[in-house]
């Protein structure tokens, strides 16, 4: 049997790492973690938080958690092998070297597809451990060797595992401002040297040498909105437009402002031009008005614009109509439902005929008074309440005359026709009630003759009180 192939002899203790090799390690911008629980946190917010599919994250954060479970609490260094972080294997599992397998144990690959759940492949933990170096998570303290590249008076001893320092990156406490969408610049508050007492203004003057420094500098605010309802004319005009669009789009603005301009110029330039507004609706929404998903990175933004116009496409490949178009065109058809309603309106209007000089009111009441003694003698007592109330009083003062009022057309009013129109409504009203009761109370007590003798005069006088809301209907 070849001495590869043997057992490996028990491995001696890997010789301590000193502090000044643990510090050399740790990169710019980070520092030791304090702890297992600090550690594992921030890793896994770095790692949640990267461009990557959720795949990716998953095996990653893995790694990463089995990477962790080996951290000296001491002097937070772990010194896992990539055979640990591929993770276990499955119980009855041969190992990562197969008995059968006739190859030398150096470079044999055929435990990589040992088919246990979960368990990762070398490059994978390759992968990972780069990536965790790149994001500030770990540093190289010293790089492992295999067995067959160690000295010959070590390579009994088996593969020496790489040792890495656990590290963080530092959160900066003072951050200073920085220009976000919709801002132009930043304010330069610093006063005048000459005029100590002038206070200092962020719009007048801007000083041509290098101002104080960006730390606690206020930022200006955006500009007003009426470029985003202009629509380009021109070259120069399409240019500015282009800088509002960047300056509302984050991810426009790694392009030129000419770029930007040659994307938009077919949708400023069709039958129905759009605005700018639109523009920017259409890179944020969908045609049916929906929010495109949240976007953590784009890789090419002048092939992601370009996608997200073409939604907007018709399928002769020009525009359809865009957002503000699609309200304007609500707002007109809500406009002419509004004059058609108030046409016909007037037109009712004119066709109405006044119940009072017609004498339509004293018709439907007699018509009710033949129809049911009771309404003759509710619309009696009404005549009695209101020849009392027109009597006057001994002793008391002429009342005024009250102010005589006039129709729309200018025309005086008939107070007293209109009022016996409203009483004559009100008393229909009730005998409609009044009769109903009847027709239950003799169909419950009388039986059927008297209830259908009941329900014919509730019929006459159901008629007849429809007759006069139609004639009182003004």
């Amino acid at each position: 049997m070849s001495p590869r192939r043997a057992a490996p002899a028990t491995p001696t203790p890997p010789p301590p790492v000193g502090k000044a090799a643990i510090f050399a390690a740790i990169q710019p911008g980070t520092r030791r973690c304090r702890g297992q629980r600090e550690y594992r946190r921030r890793g896994f917010e770095l790692i949640s938080g990267q461009p990557w599919n959720a795949q990716r994250k998953a095996h990653y954060a893995a790694i990463f958690k089995r990477l962790s479970a080996f951290m000296d609490w001491h002097d937070r260094t772990a010194r896992p092998t990539h055979e640990v972080l591929r993770g276990p294997h499955r119980p009855g599992c041969p190992g990562s070297h197969k008995p059968t397998c006739r190859r030398p144990l150096d470079g044999c690959r055929c435990g990589e597809r040992c088919g246990c759940p979960g368990r990762l492949s070398s490059d994978t933990v390759g992968r990972a451990v780069a990536a965790f170096a790149e994001l500030g998570l770990l540093g190289v303290v010293s790089a492992g060797v295999r067995a067959d590249m160690r000295p010959w008076l070590h390579a009994h001893e088996g593969n020496l595992a790489a040792v890495y320092v656990c590290t963080v990156p530092r959160r900066r406490k003072h951050q200073a401002p920085c220009v976000v969408a919709g801002q132009g610049g930043i304010a330069d508050l610093s006063g005048f040297r000459r005029k100590p007492d002038r206070a200092p203004c962020a719009r007048e003057h801007p000083k041509t040498k290098a101002a104080r420094a960006a730390r606690g500098l206020i930022l200006l605010p955006r500009g007003g909105t009426g470029l985003l309802r202009a629509v380009p004319g021109n070259r120069t005009e399409g240019l500015a437009a282009a800088a509002v669009i960047q300056d509302r789009c984050v991810w426009l603005r790694e392009l030129p402002p000419g770029r930007v301009y040659r994307l938009a110029r077919p949708y400023w330039a069709c039958a129905r031009p759009w605005t700018v507004g639109d523009v920017l609706h259409a890179l944020d929404h969908e045609v049916t008005g929906r929010p495109h998903g949240y976007l953590h990175a784009v890789r090419h933004p002048a092939a992601w614009a370009r996608a997200r116009l073409a939604l907007w496409l018709g399928p002769d490949g020009q525009p359809v109509r865009s957002a503000s178009q699609v309200r304007a065109d609500r707002a007109a058809v809500d406009r002419a439902a509004q004059q058609a309603w108030r046409r016909d309106r007037a037109a009712a209007a004119g066709r109405a005929v006044d119940a009072a000089a017609a004498g339509l009111g004293d018709a439907a009441r007699a018509a009710i008074a033949a129809a049911s003694p009771a309404a003759e003698r509710a619309l009696a007592r009404a005549r009695a309440l209101a020849q009392r109330d027109a009597r006057p009083v001994p002793g008391a003062a002429a009342p005024g005359t009250p102010p005589e009022p006039f129709a729309p057309d200018g025309a005086p009013i008939d107070v007293a026709a209109l009022r016996q129109a409203l009483l004559a409504r009100l008393d229909a009203n009730g005998l409609l009630h009044a009769q109903r009761h009847r027709v239950k109370t003799a169909q419950r007590i009388a039986g059927p003759a008297e209830a259908r003798r009941v329900a014919a005069d509730t019929a006459r006088a159901i008629a007849a009180a429809q007759l006069a809301e139609a004639t009182n209907d003004r």
